[in-house]
């Protein structure tokens, strides 16, 4: 169970991809937040983020997630500037989607570098800032958060290199958070929102050629980009990043009743009911699946024994 978490004042936050979509929205609350919040915008380009003002509370960064270099140099940049990192918003990504054979190495690896490699580089550098830099100045510790999506749970046609990127980040932070020591105050949370009214199905989606095999009716892949079309129409009856990026940071200044800063953060009810839906089926097919499992080890017990208590 998560634990609760104390923002501080005038806390420093860091989030990418801030040129549009879910990041702009979280630059542009941030910014004008009247708890005097800082902000570090990063975007591939600092010239796409002329839309935030130039304060000595905003610092506007380019940065290449892909990069390892580009990632500590823009920590440097940001801890020079402010001295700490309270809250970090992995947020830079885009989706690759089509068939599987017809998807080049290529694709599959650059994908990988900015949704997984980036992600998890950044989040290191973020637990190493929080937990030697912060204390210099104060309140201890700090939030990592990871803007997933229900498809680093459950995996559709038509994606699975993109939807691979989303489970390796969920086991990621599944077992970097249980290594944290508690001392330390740092919590991660992966944040599973729907569809979000933005662009990003268009502008930062990338269908690859396809391939003639599984242009069949029967293949899923078909039904799956046919509904995605549906979604880029239908934008209008999906949440709003403004609401997202409200509800978001809630969680972060008051935590959730129960847990404070929860592990997983389903956010819509689309993607609860994908969730919940896969739940059911796994659980179901656990129990179908027991005659089969158990006779593995039979009466003498699992070499895993004990290990429950992590999960």
């Amino acid at each position: 169970m998560a634990s609760k978490y104390s923002l501080p004042p005038n806390a420093v936050w860091f989030v990418t991809g801030t040129s549009s979509g879910i990041g702009r929205a979280f630059a542009e609350f941030l910014s004008t937040s009247p708890k005097g919040y800082r902000l570090v915008a990063a975007a591939r380009k600092t010239s796409a983020l002329d839309y935030l003002p130039n304060s000595q509370n905003v610092l506007k960064l380019a940065l290449d997630v892909a990069s390892p270099t580009a990632i500590k140099n823009a920590v440097q940049d940001a801890i020079k500037s402010f001295g700490r990192i309270d809250v970090l918003i992995n947020n830079a990504g885009y989706s690759l989607l089509g068939d599987t054979e017809a998807t080049t190495d290529e694709q599959a690896r650059v994908v990988f570098e900015t949704l997984f490699w980036g992600a998890a580089n950044l989040t290191k550098e973020a637990v190493r800032v929080m937990r030697e830099e912060n204390s210099k100045s104060g309140t201890v510790g700090g939030v990592v958060i990871y803007m997933s999506s229900p498809g680093g749970r459950v995996a559709l046609p038509g994606g699975s290199y993109y939807f691979a990127t989303r489970f390796a980040m969920n086991g990621f932070y599944e077992g970097f958070t249980k290594e944290l020591n508690p001392d330390w105050n740092i919590h991660l949370m992966i944040a599973e929102p729907g569809f979000v009214r933005t662009d990003y199905l268009t502008r930062s989606t990338i269908v690859t050629e396809r391939h003639p095999a599984y242009l069949d009716a029967k293949c899923a892949t078909n039904q799956v980009l046919g509904m995605l079309d549906q979604a880029r129409n239908g934008l209008d009856l999906a949440g709003t990043p403004e609401k997202l990026v409200e509800i978001v940071v809630d969680v972060v200044e008051s935590g959730t009743e129960e847990v404070g800063i929860p592990l997983r953060l389903p956010l819509g009810l689309d993607s609860l009911s994908l969730i919940d839906s896969s739940l059911k089926k796994q659980l179901k097919e656990n129990e179908l699946i027991k005659p089969f499992a158990g006779r593995f080890f039979g009466s003498q017990g699992s070499a895993f024994e004990g290990f429950d208590d992590m999960a």
